[in-house]
């Protein structure tokens, strides 16, 4: 999948590099834990203006992606609107991304 821009937000989302799918600590104590739809995400924020989220409760372990953003952090209700628009694109019967 390609980046894509979320209508009405002023970042991106791509999917969740390789090398941070299993970074140590992505699921940790510190990073934000949401909700959005029954679905849980973890949620980690990094100095370089990105945030990655994993989809804890997702079929396939460490599927996630990332959004790219500007030096603002995003609200709570900009998390939760990028992945509803992440989670609108997954094929249900595989849990990915459909093409």
């Amino acid at each position: 999948m390609s980046k894509r821009k979320v209508p009405g937000e002023s970042f991106s989302y791509g999917p969740l590099p390789v090398e941070v799918q299993n970074a140590p600590g992505l699921s940790g104590d510190d990073d934000l834990r949401l909700t959005v739809d029954g679905e849980i995400f973890s949620v980690r924020s990094t100095s370089h203006a990105s945030v990655h989220y994993t989809w804890i409760s997702g079929l396939n372990d460490g599927y996630g992606f990332s959004a790219l953003g500007t030096d603002q952090a995003p609200t709570v209700e900009q998390h939760e609107a990028v992945i509803r628009e992440f989670l609108a694109d997954i094929n249900p019967a595989t849990g990915f991304l459909q093409d």
